[in-house]
């Protein structure tokens, strides 16, 4: 086990796209064979407690602990003008993880994590790469 590191985890649960769902659900369930001394604590950031008790009843893994991945209400509504007026964010929740898995890209509130692994399902962009803009590749 990484001692003493923070390993985030990030899980949406999306019935459009159930592979991805399921394949974060597997991943944790599989932390069950390892020896409980060796079982990590994994920080999941989703966007609600709704979706993060799914997650803790599909996996069955007591070391999860939730983390909210938003700001508050008020703060979202200022973010969302801003965006309108400024093209940017006003406001962002800052993610204290040394350990951030899965992303396809760095949004700013995680540009502080030093260890994000980056997936890209299925290999897709090898063998549908007409699907995918050159710099999203890159």
């Amino acid at each position: 086990m990484v001692k003493g590191k923070r390993i985030g985890i990030a899980y949406t649960y999306d019935e459009n796209w159930v592979g991805g769902t399921y394949y974060i659900q597997n991943l944790i369930s599989s932390l069950h064979y390892l020896p409980v001394k060796n079982q990590p604590l994994l920080y999941v950031l989703t966007k609600d407690k709704k979706t993060f008790d799914i997650l803790k009843e599909a996996t069955h893994y007591n070391k999860l602990i939730f983390l909210k991945d938003s700001v508050s209400e008020i703060q979202n509504i200022i973010n969302k003008i801003a965006l309108r007026i400024f093209k940017k964010r006003v406001f962002y929740k800052e993610i204290k993880l040394d350990f951030l898995f899965p992303l396809s890209y760095v949004p700013q509130n995680f540009d502080k994590v030093p260890n994000i692994i980056f997936w890209i399902p299925d290999l897709q962009e090898k063998y549908l790469p007409h699907f995918f803009l050159i710099k999203k590749l890159i």
